[in-house]
């Protein structure tokens, strides 16, 4: 909602939630979108269809190691570790896997009880996925209440306190663009006629 603010298209954070609710529920974000995917050759059945998406030949749970509330998660290392299943690449030449990923991530704030899933692994590769486990296990960090980290709010792996004065909302704000980015670089070849998005 503060995106929406900053950008002036509403001049308080009620009234941009209001504008965002309006245009998620009449269906006119989704048009809006499929208009951009069109704009440049896409094919939106992929939007409408989704299951036109690969699937992976497994789904594992990360269960939660302990009772508590989500207090940090560390987006970076998230992204290495879906990077080691198969979903990023080193060189070129390498094919990215797309069918593979996480889902259904819990967010800061969160409550968890033990062995809850704290987000859900799609996967192809056992071996991969016993490198990546390490990766997924240390991103996240319970608390035992549900106070907001003020002072360690993570974005792409970076504490307030490494970035220096930048503020947690600029911090949200440049963390939501990151995984916009990331979103898009994986969708593009499905959505458009290039094979990549380049930045």
């Amino acid at each position: 909602m503060e995106i929406v603010r900053l950008a002036g298209v509403a001049g308080s954070t009620l009234s941009a939630k209001q504008t965002v609710q309006r245009h998620l529920s009449d269906g006119s974000a989704l048009e809006k979108f499929k208009d951009l995917i069109r704009a440049q050759g896409g094919d939106t059945s992929y939007v409408d269809h989704p299951e036109k998406f690969p699937q992976a030949k497994h789904i594992r749970k990360l269960p939660a190691p302990k009772r508590g509330y989500v207090h940090t998660i560390n987006a970076a290392m998230i992204a290495r570790g879906v990077h080691l299943l198969g979903a990023g690449r080193d060189l070129m030449h390498e094919k990215i896997d797309y069918a593979i990923g996480v889902s259904e991530i819990k967010k800061v704030g969160t409550q968890v009880k033990q062995g809850e899933p704290l987000m859900m692994i799609h996967y192809d590769d056992e071996a991969k996925l016993e490198q990546s486990l390490e990766y997924f296990k240390n991103a996240y960090r319970l608390a035992r209440n549900g106070d907001a980290p003020a002072a360690d709010c993570r974005a792409g792996g970076l504490a307030k306190r490494d970035v220096g004065v930048a503020s947690p909302r600029k911090i949200r704000l440049d963390w939501i663009l990151h995984r916009f980015l990331a979103g898009m670089q994986l969708l593009w070849p499905y959505l458009f006629n290039e094979p990549r998005l380049h930045l």
